[in-house]
């Protein structure tokens, strides 16, 4: 896995989160890979904390690739989450800002909106199709030569879960020794010794040692299997892998290409500055600040985000608050000093107008949330 491992620089369950080219980290905060959810545990839905960033998705399809642009949220969004969802796609996940240097789409009429990209820019929405189809990845539609679990360490865990659901009685002594069979004892080096001296009776009955070889035998057969299955479909990933890369560094070209320097107000900077003094700042200190008027700032952050200067700083709160929560454990107050509201009511009351619930509901429901960690 070579030539993906140099730029992914983290993954979860069902997604690869890939760098972009470093002249291009300043707009985009990461391309992200992702698989349709197949575990069990994995929420049917899951509600997107607004970011105010905007992405690219592509979808590929047998024989098609579907290119979405989807402008800055503003509100939590909810989406399908489980089996039945396409089962590869490959986000564009741009920075706040970022989508109108690169692409120089309308923004603000964009927020919150879904559009196909042949309707926004037809030339580039056929480039990216090119570079999909030059890059072989058409070749793999089918999800199931994408072992995403299989790329993490989760995959002995998954493993050894197949075991257990076909030998229960192991799984009961993985979590709990005292719930292994009295038939046998576990330790066979000690009894072995201990019978060779001479010096006690043998813990088990021959029936029941029968049975446990028996069982042993068959869980030997049964991971062997598992493992000529994990090497057959590693195996299969290089030429995916190589796919991908291509790929990725063909989206890289064609957004380089599109890459436009900010000619006055420097959007990177500005946001940088709201982003470090975020618990103590408002549109007041940042006017003075840039020297801008509050309407000329409002005007410059729809044109570059889609959204005013005011309800920008808001959902940066509460991103920064979605983030810490887990961390305080419901010490409501304590956070909302921190990120610099007036009080508890207050936070409480943008927090629920952003995500849609309170902070201690939504502490109680993290894995029904997706909170994008790497903009803010």
């Amino acid at each position: 896995m070579s030539e993906i491992s140099m730029s992914c620089f983290h993954h979860d369950e069902s997604r690869l989160f890939f760098l972009p080219h470093p002249a291009l980290r300043s707009c985009i905060a990461h391309y992200t890979l992702s698989l349709a959810a197949y575990g069990n545990d994995a929420p049917d839905t899951l509600s997107l904390i607004p970011d105010a960033s905007g992405c690219l998705i592509f979808t590929p399809y047998p024989g098609r690739l579907e290119s979405v642009f989807w402008g800055p949220t503003t509100k939590i969004v909810v989406v399908d989450n489980g089996p039945d969802e396409p089962p590869v796609r490959i986000f564009v996940e741009f920075l706040p800002g970022g989508a109108h240097r690169l692409l120089g789409f309308p923004l603000a009429e964009l927020c919150d909106r879904q559009v196909d990209l042949w309707e926004l820019d037809a030339a580039l929405a056929a480039r990216s199709e090119q570079i999909f189809s030059d890059s072989g990845m058409h070749s793999f539609p089918d999800a199931s030569v994408l072992p995403f679990d299989r790329l993490t360490p989760a995959l002995f865990t998954d493993a050894e879960a197949a075991l257990h659901a076909k030998h229960p009685a192991d799984a009961a002594y993985a979590h709990d020794p005292s719930a292994a069979s009295a038939d046998w004892d576990p330790d066979i080096p000690s009894v072995c010794a201990a019978r060779r001296s001479g010096s006690c009776e043998p813990p088990f009955r021959t029936a029941g040692m029968t049975q446990w070889l028996a069982d042993l035998m068959r869980r030997t057969a049964d991971l062997t299997q598992q493992t000529a299955d994990l090497t057959r479909r590693f195996d299969g990933l290089t030429p995916w892998n190589t796919a991908l890369s291509r790929w990725i560094a063909g989206l890289d070209q064609l957004l380089l290409s599109r890459f436009q320097e900010e000619a006055t107000v420097s959007m990177q900077a500005l946001l940088s500055h709201l982003h470090r003094n975020a618990n103590r700042i408002c549109v007041q200190d940042l006017s003075a600040y840039t020297c801008y008027s509050q309407r000329q700032l409002s005007r410059i952050f729809s044109s570059r985000l889609g959204i005013g200067v005011k309800n920008y700083l808001r959902l940066l709160k509460i991103n920064l608050a979605a983030q810490k929560l887990p961390q305080y454990r419901g010490n409501l107050a304590a956070l909302a000093q921190e990120l610099g509201y007036f009080d508890q009511p207050h936070f409480i009351h943008d927090f629920k107008a952003v995500c849609g619930v309170t902070p201690t509901i939504y502490l109680s429901r993290l894995s029904d949330f997706y909170n994008e960690t790497y903009k803010f």
